[in-house]
């Protein structure tokens, strides 16, 4: 791990190389420094960083890093909870610009960036930009197409896109650069829920495909997020 000022009031800490624990050690990181400082700091998770904003006065920079690699000098990384398996239903929007600019991107017919959309394993990587949007890897190299140059204004909320080597769902109508493939009925993030944004970081995320009535219906229906939990 590595350490670096951002301003005067923020610490990034960032892994310059990647492995297949990674997360699990972030995450565990991340947490135990929350727990640490509770209210005095917000910790928000990338990739490969975390960076620690110092909400308190009474809190120095300098100080905080040689608090924070004592702290994670015994990390145990089995801090992270069990994660959960979601399957959500999507309908893929055949005739949508978006779907239709990435399949020639990628020199495959529709019905195949949908198959081969379907049939990754994804896997939630860190939340953020918007309440509840999920940063998901997993998505297949054959689907590898960059952001927008010019974003849309509006994307509905429930939409699921890729973009970047990434895949992600947007919680809410809002502005984005990535490519949509369709929309999925469940509600990411309710301010009216118990826990307002069901997927958490490390959970595992698979797909099925609807037809726009069962869309409609599942919609309609307003249903628990829990009924999609996969086993």
């Amino acid at each position: 791990m590595q350490y670096r000022l951002v301003g005067t009031k923020a610490i990034e800490i960032y892994w310059k190389e990647t492995n297949q624990d990674l997360l699990s050690e972030r995450h565990a990181a991340a947490q135990s420094i929350q727990d640490y400082y509770g209210h005095k700091v917000a910790v928000n998770e990338g990739y490969q960083t975390i960076l620690i904003l110092l909400l308190s006065s009474k809190l120095n920079t300098n100080t905080v890093i040689l608090e924070v690699k004592d702290l994670l000098s015994v990390l145990k990384t089995n801090f992270i909870s069990k994660p959960q398996t979601w399957k959500l239903p999507v309908y893929y929007d055949v005739d949508g610009q978006d779907l239709i600019e990435l399949s020639t991107s990628c020199h495959l017919s529709r019905e195949s960036v949908i198959e081969k959309h379907l049939l990754g394993l994804y896997q939630v990587e860190f939340i953020g930009f918007l309440p509840g949007f999920p940063y998901l890897s997993g998505l297949s190299q054959e689907l590898q197409i960059p952001r927008k140059q010019t974003p849309s204004r509006s994307i509905p909320a429930g939409s699921v896109a890729v973009a970047a080597g990434q895949c992600g769902i947007y919680p809410q109508e809002s502005p984005g650069g990535w490519y949509v493939l369709g929309r999925t009925p469940v509600s990411l993030f309710d301010v009216n829920r118990a826990q307002p944004g069901f997927l958490e970081i490390a959970d595992n995320v698979s797909f099925y495909k609807i037809d726009k009535a069962e869309f409609e219906f599942l919609k309609s229906e307003n249903l628990n997020p829990e009924k999609f939990l996969n086993g």
